[in-house]
């Protein structure tokens, strides 16, 4: 009797091609005939590695599928082995927010004071360099409080300054990226937050762009949030509290609010999520305990044995989704999945740091589930990390993430139960679960290890520690040279962004031609 072995390889490879991975996978046990096919084909090589990486093929027709392959391997060794094909070292005024995204970095000169936007080259995705510069006479970035950009979008949005007779509030100044023209496509480029001068505090969420929506958020002395749908200069969402809280996009649809919860003793922090789509039309200010009955699902933290006061900081590595299909380039990133970080702190000293991919948090908004505990979602679907003796908090792209963990190492001859001394590790983790079985299955090669688990806290503390989180990942170790401006300098680094083809690094510093002694920030972009 005739089996599929039997069909030609031509025949069997186009089949293989539409087949789902986890089948082609396991042709490769099932006969030499097909695990040939499978190891043959330079398609089906191509096929399976993208996903490995996280990746999906760019539709351009300007490449073969062999060089393809051939750069998608290039770019993944470049990363191993953290060898950048280019190096961008530059000095820029020091603004308060994030001037970098994905794919672009944004600075102010420090002589002209123009407005520079570059776009980041990438060798192995045959991205080119672009920069271009907006003058100081049509923008002046150093007197925006908060800045927000959408290259994809042609969108800049600036937290301006703006007098309402006796008042001066923040407004949100919406231009062209490259003109800095207000935007043609937004009803009303000025948009007002209510937000006193005086209230305004950068450790906020501050000023964040995702598709339609803008918002505006501050953590200073009034908490206050505004939610506008730009593009029809819609007023959304308005919130004040005197509890610290924050915000993030999970997508176009759900917004992510951290907050106190709205428990007697507010000991819990609670993961408040939002159908952007549901909101009912007001136009009044509303507080955090309104929140209850405008979640779809909520999410507890763990309790830290004291009270969160604030500030939140969130981070997120979920952006909108990049029309790839104009950009040729011969493959990009798979925006399926990507990870938030929320840091909270509390008035007995703990500051935890939870990294959570967006996919469990939508799990449970599909589950129809109002409420989950801690020990309902957290314990295996997170990772758990300290905030305190770390330089920067958790950076994340996709399902990547640049973690800071406390080493904490006992000294075993002490009789003292406290005596330790703490070093951090800077890691560059990948929780992508086929690059995990990968990793497993070839005896975990170096240079990456492999870890399931975090532990926060110490046992001995007095608190209920310590607690065990699990989210299976891989990591490497970032080389030293990146943590540094140079080999003797001990200053700790400002930021670090992790770009789709970069590692950007930013370090505070003195300018060597001020007098003055002013502190700028040194640039250094490395990219793969």
């Amino acid at each position: 009797m005739a089996s599929i072995q039997d069909l030609p390889n031509e025949l069997l490879e186009k089949i293989l091609l539409s087949a789902d991975l986890q089948s082609v996978s396991r042709c490769l046990q099932v006969s030499k005939t097909l695990n040939g096919v499978v190891t043959g084909s330079t398609a089906i090589q191509y096929k399976l590695e993208l996903a490995l990486e996280g990746l999906q093929d760019g539709l351009t027709g300007r490449w073969s599928t062999s060089e393809r392959l051939q750069a998608l391997r290039d770019r993944r060794e470049a990363w191993k082995t953290m060898k950048p094909t280019s190096i961008h070292v530059f000095l820029a005024h020091a603004v308060p927010w994030r001037t970098t995204t994905r794919s672009h970095v944004t600075w102010t000169d420090l002589d002209s004071r123009q407005f520079h936007v570059l776009q980041i080259p990438s060798a192995h995705r045959r991205i080119p360099e672009k920069e271009w510069v907006i003058e100081e006479s049509i923008i002046n970035t150093l007197r925006a409080e908060d800045l927000v950009y959408d290259p994809d979008q042609d969108l800049l949005a600036m937290l301006e300054a703006s007098h309402h007779g006796a008042d001066l509030n923040w407004v949100l100044a919406l231009r062209s990226l490259t003109t800095g023209q207000p935007h043609p496509k937004a009803p009303s480029p000025v948009l007002p937050t209510n937000i006193d001068i005086s209230h305004w505090d950068i450790s906020g969420s501050g000023v964040l762009l995702f598709g339609d929506y803008v918002g505006a958020h501050t953590q200073g002395f009034a908490k206050r949030f505004v939610l506008y749908n730009w593009k029809t200069g819609r007023e959304l969402l308005n919130i004040a509290s005197s509890e610290a809280f924050c915000y993030a996009f999970l997508s176009h649809q759900y917004l992510l609010i951290p907050h106190a919860g709205l428990d007697q003793d507010c000991k819990t922090v609670m993961l408040s999520v939002i159908d952007l789509g549901s909101l009912p039309f007001r136009d009044e200010m509303i507080g955090i305990e309104d929140l209850a009955s405008l979640s779809v699902c909520r999410l507890a933290l763990p309790e830290m044995g004291g009270l969160p006061f604030g500030p939140f900081q969130l981070g997120t590595s979920v952006s909108p989704p990049r029309p790839w299909h104009m950009l040729d380039v011969p493959f990009s990133p798979d925006s399926k999945d990507g990870m938030i970080s929320i840091t909270a702190h509390y008035d007995n000293g703990e500051t935890p740091t939870v990294v959570i991919p967006l996919s469990v948090i939508l799990r449970c908004i599909e589950s129809g589930k109002p409420f989950f505990s801690w020990e309902e979602w957290g314990p295996t679907n997170s990772r758990l990390v300290s905030a305190e003796y770390i330089d920067m908090l958790p950076q994340a792209n996709e399902m990547t993430a640049v973690i800071q963990e406390p080493v904490i190492t006992y000294n075993p001859d002490s009789a003292l139960p406290m005596d330790f001394t703490v070093s951090v590790s800077t890691r560059l983790y990948n929780f992508r679960s086929r690059k995990i079985r990968k990793h497993i299955c070839e005896g975990s090669p170096a240079p990456f290890a492999f870890s399931d688990h975090s532990s926060y806290g110490h046992a001995g503390d007095g608190h209920n520690y310590p607690i065990v989180t699990t989210l299976p990942g891989i990591y490497q170790e970032l080389r030293r040279e990146m943590m540094k401006r140079h080999a003797d300098d001990n200053k700790p680094m400002w930021d670090l962004v992790l770009g789709d083809d970069s590692i950007i690094c930013i370090y505070d510093t003195e300018n060597p031609n001020d007098p003055t002694g002013r502190h700028v920030h040194e640039y250094h972009i490395w990219t793969f």
